[in-house]
């Protein structure tokens, strides 16, 4: 007779195999045109031995890096890259050669890798698209597993797994576009949520910095995460340190060899292009509040004899704030998702109001074709490179823009409103595996 244990590792094994299939059946098939630069820089460090990706672009692309001024993410993200490229390259020989027959491509000016892909024939392609986003699959799972230590209630674990099995901005940003540095913040993140439980602040605030070092994003929740689990003003300054020192001393050889160019990886002027609007200047501020806000109540919950608060409820609070005060794309949402998934499981109301906001951001995505049909070229090149752009069979019914700004607005109201509910229902402790007097 099997006993209540053994059914829910029995139920965790069916939902790994679900989870890993679904993964299987987009990974190798599907391709975003960014994949070639996330991965060509950093396969220039396991071919070459260059070090410095920032000089590498400027030298040779620059173009195309100088203007946008985007020469590459911090330097923590491409060193990860080519460490699973080094790892890759052994297991697909062919992946070298198709990057550096690519890049001789895209300086002639051939276009972006969607185009590469639809002008000249790839022996082992989906090989090659399956080795690029096998970080992804590493990290995701992992991820996963991190989560399930976060909740000691059975029930309410399996349904934080079932939930992050079918995370579906993760599967849209890992394994459809492969946007592997997005899936490195994550990872990260998670990180410092799982050494929260194992009541690790210093690794907590570590984990926070290394992420920074992928993308700037985790730098957010770094003060709230210092102010939170330091006791006295020794403890939180300390932890402070442990937040942006590595970052500091992980960015210091770039700049050394890059100087101030270097510096622009942490937040390019590409990133907002369209934010000198004075609604998204009133938002930005609103943001600002709103995180002056939390830190307060976080200083006040320190207080008490018992917080009403978790860290992961703080950090859920404040990436759905960021978001709604700042235009999104679907891949930097999976940042907010570990721990939506953790309140989820407590709240269902939640998750439907998740399933708008992720078909808002859909929505949002219609102009760009790359974005949507053309993520499956690798499976028929010629056809799907001449399918019509979708906007084309939208725009003669209903005008985009009001599509656009309709969509937004929805975006923003339901995320607001999962704040409220998030703020007004306090903490998911019952759940939890751990509180915060056990930091």
């Amino acid at each position: 007779m099997l006993t209540k244990d053994k059914i829910f590792r029995l139920r965790i094994i069916r939902w790994t195999f679900i989870g890993i299939l679904i993964r299987f059946l987009v990974m190798p098939f599907t391709l975003d045109a960014d994949i070639f630069w996330l991965n060509y820089l950093p396969y220039q460090l396991v071919n070459g031995g260059v070090f410095d990706p920032y000089a590498f672009a400027k030298a040779n692309y620059a173009d195309w890096v100088i203007p946008m001024n985007l020469p590459y993410h911090p330097p923590l993200s491409f060193y990860l890259t080519a460490f699973f490229e080094f790892i890759s390259k052994s297991l697909v020989p062919s992946l070298g050669n198709w990057l550096v027959s690519y890049g001789e491509w895209f300086k002639l000016g051939g276009g972006n890798m969607l185009r590469h892909i639809v002008s000249l024939d790839t022996p082992q392609l989906f090989r090659i698209i399956f080795a690029l986003k096998l970080p992804a699959l590493v990290l995701d799972m992992a991820c996963g597993f991190m989560l399930l230590s976060l909740v000691s209630d059975k029930k309410n674990k399996l349904t934080v797994y079932k939930l992050w099995m079918l995370n579906l901005p993760v599967l849209y940003a890992g394994y459809i576009c492969g946007h592997i540095p997005d899936i490195y913040v994550l990872f990260f993140i998670v990180l410092a949520a799982f050494f929260y439980v194992k009541r690790k602040p210093e690794l907590v605030l570590l984990s926070l910095s290394l992420g920074a070092a992928t993308k700037i994003f985790p730098l957010i929740l770094v003060l709230p995460a210092a102010i939170f689990l330091g006791r006295n003003l020794w403890e939180k300054t300390k932890l402070l340190l442990f937040g942006i020192v590595p970052l500091i001393l992980i960015f210091i050889p770039s700049y050394l060899s890059s100087g101030a160019y270097a510096l622009s990886s942490l937040l390019p002027s590409s990133i907002g292009t369209n934010a000198a609007t004075t609604a998204l200047k009133f938002m930005k501020w609103l943001f600002i509040a709103s995180y002056t806000f939390i830190l307060v109540q976080i200083y006040l919950g320190n207080k008490r004899d018992k917080p009403n608060f978790l860290l992961s409820d703080y950090f859920l609070l404040i990436t759905l704030l960021f978001f709604a005060f700042q235009p999104v794309a679907i891949r930097y949402y999976i940042w907010v998702t570990p721990f939506l998934a953790l309140r989820i499981s407590k709240d269902k109301i939640l998750g439907k109001f998740f399933l708008i906001q992720f078909f808002t951001l859909l929505l949002l995505r219609i102009e760009a074709q790359r974005h949507l049909l053309g993520t499956f070229t690798p499976l028929n090149p010629t056809f799907f490179s001449s399918l019509p752009i979708l906007k084309s069979f939208i725009a003669p019914f209903i005008s985009l823009n009001f599509i656009f700004k309709l969509s937004y607005r929805i975006f923003v109201l339901v995320t607001l409103f999962m704040v409220y509910r998030v703020y007004k229902y306090g903490s998911s402790a019952g759940d939890a595996a751990c509180c915060h007097e056990s930091i």
